[in-house]
């Protein structure tokens, strides 16, 4: 299972590193937006940096703060 992190009206990355080694360490593929990895001080061991076409396409869940609407 996949679990994506995409960036939204709030520039801030929605997920610290010890909960992306939990994720891991639990079986999940993490996958991160480029822009937020490129943004954040935080270092992600195990994350994959996809763009957030793929991420909204392929990933089984989804995060963002404040995600817009799809309309």
């Amino acid at each position: 299972m996949i679990i994506g992190f995409c960036s939204s009206s709030d520039p801030k990355c929605p997920v610290i590193s010890s909960v992306v080694a939990k994720y891991i360490k639990d079986g999940w593929t993490v996958w991160i937006q480029k822009e937020l990895k490129e943004a954040s001080t935080e270092h992600y061991e195990g994350i994959e940096v996809k763009s957030r076409e793929e991420i909204l396409k392929n990933a089984d869940i989804i995060y963002a703060n404040n995600f817009p609407s799809l309309d």
